[in-house]
């Protein structure tokens, strides 16, 4: 049997701050918009700047929001070497941009690169 809560949904007291949160500050309270808002003026600033300082803060800030935005990326290393040994040294490629949800997919996603491109 299984029991508690759904997976994602919450507990009590992240439910209760949610409430709070909504009765205090309007139905369109949204905190990774408002995070992404302030990060966008960050870097808005930043090009205006030109100071390398004020860019690693809104660097920083674009990679706070950037979890809850974009699919997360990993790499995948593919082993190209021959069975034979003849190919030395052993060779492995790296592929960069997968994303972790789409991994088993059989077509390559927006923002990827097929791994047979340009071979």
């Amino acid at each position: 049997m299984a029991g508690g809560r759904p997976k994602g949904s919450g507990g009590l007291t992240r439910q209760a701050m949610l409430k709070a949160l909504t009765l205090r500050l309007g139905d369109d309270f949204d905190p990774v918009a408002i995070m992404a808002h302030h990060a966008n003026e960050l870097h808005i600033a930043a090009d205006k700047s030109r100071k390398s300082h004020d860019r690693e803060i809104a660097i920083a800030a674009m990679e706070k929001v950037a979890p809850y935005i974009v699919p997360k990326l990993k790499h995948m290393d593919i082993d190209i070497s021959s069975s034979d040994g003849s190919m030395t040294p052993p060779r492995t490629i790296r592929l960069i941009a997968v994303p972790v949800d789409q991994k088993d997919a059989k077509t390559p996603q927006k923002g990827t690169q097929d791994a047979t491109e340009g071979v």
